[in-house]
This record gives structure tokens, C-alpha cells and sequence, in this order.
């Protein structure tokens, strides 16, 4: 993983838990790259629309164990919001990484393709 070791493997969980929630799939793991535990590819519990796929660019895991503005997660701030800013000057400072939810404040732009029928 690039930055630490749930950087994207975490977002892949998401994905995978939007699209087929009947599937259990583990939220841990020890290295995604030589020990994969997620499927190269999923079938979702119903058909999915273009909505769906929106939908999914904007999940920040509200709901689940990892919510970044649940209550008493100190990654929500004073204000409960999943959006992590870059660290502050002291940030760097401590241990540990904040979760990385597949929508992000900064992504600008989405598209979602569909090719004709």
C-alpha cells in the first residue's frame, strides 16, 4: 500500500460492501499485494445503476465501524465531517493514519461511462 496498510485495500472493501452487502468480506488484513483477500471482481445482490455508481464515488463509510464523523471519533473533529484536510504542522508527529474513504473532498470530478446497449 502507498501510504499505510489499509491506504486502498479499505476503499476496495467499500466498494465491495456497497455493491453486495450480502457478502462478508474481512476488514483486515496483513498485505493486500502478496496475501490478496478480496476478489478480483464481485457480483452485486441487484442490477446497479448509474445512480448506484455515483452513489459509491460519495461514500465516506457512515455507518460502519470505520465512520469518520461518527460520534467520539476524534477523525470527525468538533464538527462530526468525514472531509480529513492535510495534517497540521504537529500531525506528523503521532502514530497511525486516518481511514480513506472512497469520496473525498478533493475529487473534483467523477464519471461514470455507460456504453450503448
Amino acid at each position: 500500500e502507498y501510504a499505510h496498510k489499509y491506504y486502498s485495500g479499505r476503499r476496495m472493501w467499500a466498494a465491495y460492501r456497497l455493491a453486495a452487502p450480502s457478502q462478508t468480506l474481512p476488514t483486515e488484513y496483513n498485505d493486500l499485494q502478496s496475501d490478496p483477500v478480496y476478489p478480483f471482481a464481485i457480483a452485486p445482490d441487484e442490477p446497479l445503476s448509474e445512480r448506484d455508481l455515483f452513489r459509491f464515488h460519495r461514500d465516506t463509510l457512515r455507518g460502519t465501524q470505520f465512520d469518520l464523523s461518527a460520534a467520539g471519533n476524534l477523525a470527525g473533529g468538533a464538527f462530526g465531517t468525514p472531509d480529513r484536510w492535510k495534517a497540521g504542522p504537529d500531525e506528523g508527529t503521532l502514530d497511525g493514519n486516518w481511514e480513506r474513504p472512497i469520496g473525498l473532498y478533493r475529487t473534483s470530478a467523477t464519471y461514470v461511462v455507460q456504453s450503448a446497449r
